[in-house]
């Protein structure tokens, strides 16, 4: 009888060890994968975050204008490689939600503010990351009921990664074959990823325009045309690496 009531004794010792580890692995386990699952979110956040603070740091966007009777039409071009989501258009600090994708060295019209009474307007795009872009001739001006819109010409881009090239434009008249005279006789660079604007030119004509390496060779997608019967500002793109 006495070896019976120690036998039990012991069972009930390990039975009381085996349900004490159980509860305690019931409380860990969930406790640990809890805290493994507040990791992963955590890491998942901050390599979100990372992400848009280097698509937030390589955005790059131009603002182009163009105004009519009491239409303004604004354009953006983007220069990078990844696409731009813009999100807001500002017409004199007054937010105007939109929600336009535009692709890489794509330009498009993004917004048309179609009651401009006023005689002068500052107008910027913001991104979906936050950056905010404006147009280098801020404010838009109105004298007289006339707009006043930068002088007709061609802005141009080269899209380089290489630190230190330099490039060569050229422009002609396409009737005439006449060349241009053009500031520091057409050099550019050296550039990383930039813009020239070349104006005036004459309006009313077509141009043939060369974007040369520092050989003398044309560029791949050289010679391109502007056409300028309709008056304004024109964009080119040439890829330059």
């Amino acid at each position: 009888m006495h070896h019976i009531m120690c036998r039990r004794k012991g069972i009930s010792t390990i039975l009381g060890t085996l349900i004490f580890i159980g509860i305690l692995f019931s409380a860990i386990v969930p406790m640990v994968l809890v805290m493994n699952q507040a990791n992963i979110i955590y890491s998942k956040q901050l390599h979100e975050t990372e992400n848009r603070d280097i698509e937030k740091a390589n955005e790059l966007v131009y603002v182009f204008l163009d105004a009519d009777g009491d239409t303004i039409e604004v354009s953006v071009y983007n220069e990078r490689a990844t696409p731009v989501e813009i999100v807001r258009v500002w017409i004199n600090n007054d937010p105007n939600p939109v929600s336009i994708i535009v692709d890489y060295q794509a330009t498009e019209m993004i917004y048309e503010h179609d009651t401009a009474t006023e005689n002068e307007y500052y107008i910027k795009v913001s991104t979906v990351n936050g950056n905010i872009f404006s147009n280098d001739d801020n404010p838009l001006t109105r004298t007289d009921g006339n707009w006043v819109l930068p002088e007709s010409g061609v802005d141009i881009i080269i899209t380089n990664t290489k630190q230190g090239s330099r490039f060569h434009i050229r422009i002609l008249v396409e009737e005439t074959q006449e060349e241009i005279d053009l500031p520091d006789n057409g050099d550019f660079g050296p550039t990383g990823e930039d813009v020239r604007t070349f104006q005036p030119l004459e309006e009313g004509k077509i141009y043939i325009v060369y974007a040369e390496n520092k050989w003398g060779e044309n560029l791949p997608d050289s010679p391109q045309l502007v056409d300028l019967t309709v008056p304004g500002m024109k964009r080119l793109t040439f890829d330059g690496s």
